[in-house]
């Protein structure tokens, strides 16, 4: 697989001098979470719907500001003809959740960690299986590895661990749930969202999960005109909360990403919420 072969969209872009209302616009009306920004066909950035909250919406930005106020650079990039491997040694090293794909000069497209997990996670997986047995597990530690996997069915433990698709998501989960108000105002989760440096917010009444709200939504609230001091979380986050339990395989979350088209699962055993787990944990489980 190519770098370009993930590309679900040709490239969606943006001038660093249009307003930022007109960058979270395009986004909502592409559906897309992230914009190229091109100056004279040139790429010199890129803005993201968490750009947009956190640097535009959450530090009280006009939305007449210019779009370079608010945009990242510079820009981490990859060939088209890149392959998959490449593709995932450049999100590791430089801990983006986007590449901008190019063939030479030209912009052609964005490459996101959520699309490749969601849609590959299961071949990545029994791919990677293989992989690292040949990697980091060499001829005279076979034996070794044979006695590993009985080990998994006695209880025994070993040294070396490498995830596998059936392995829990108990084993990434990310424990810190950040909660919010439903009657909080978009503002208001701006600024959560900016200062706990997450991507989604749980919305509670009691101790009752009643939806979620994401970096997404408000970006799509601003491109709408809506006003961000009056509208509540409870108005535009979602009701539909997926989860799933401790004991979900990481192959069964990925699929329950790709089935609901969702970036979080809540994490949920007999007592209620214990955690979440995202694209980017499974990635982080990949890359391990």
């Amino acid at each position: 697989m190519r770098a370009i072969d993930g590309v679900r969209r040709s490239g969606v872009a943006v001038g660093p001098h249009r307003p930022i209302r007109d960058a979270a616009m395009i986004m909502d009306q592409a559906g897309v979470g992230s914009l190229a920004v091109l100056d004279h066909g040139r790429l010199v950035g890129i803005v993201t719907d968490r750009d947009l909250v956190r640097r535009g919406l959450a530090r009280d930005l006009a939305p007449t500001a210019p779009v370079e106020k608010v945009m990242s650079t510079p820009v981490v990039t990859i060939g088209a003809e890149a392959d998959l491997h490449s593709t995932f040694k450049l999100f590791r090293t430089h801990a983006v959740r986007r590449l901008a794909v190019v063939d030479f000069d030209d912009f052609v497209g964005m490459v996101t960690v959520d699309d490749l997990l969601v849609d590959l996670a299961a071949d990545l997986f029994d791919l990677a299986r293989p992989i690292a047995a040949e990697v980091f597990m060499p001829a005279e530690a076979a034996d070794s590895s044979r006695r590993s996997e009985r080990n998994a069915v006695t209880g025994a433990t070993d040294q070396t661990r490498y995830p596998e698709p059936s392995d829990p998501v108990r084993l990434f989960v990310s424990d810190d749930l950040i909660w919010i108000e439903p009657d909080a105002t978009l503002h208001q989760v701006a600024h959560r969202l900016s200062a706990e440096g997450v991507g989604a917010l749980l919305m509670t009444d009691g101790d009752r999960v009643v939806g979620i709200i994401s970096e997404r939504d408000v970006v799509g609230a601003a491109a709408s005109g809506k006003d961000l001091d009056s509208t509540t979380a409870a108005e535009l986050g979602t009701s539909r909360v997926v989860t799933c339990t401790p004991d979900t395989s990481i192959q069964g979350a990925a699929h329950l990403m790709m089935e609901h088209y969702v970036r979080h699962l809540l994490v949920v055993d007999r007592n209620g919420p214990v955690g979440m787990v995202s694209a980017r944990d499974l990635l982080g489980a990949y890359a391990s």
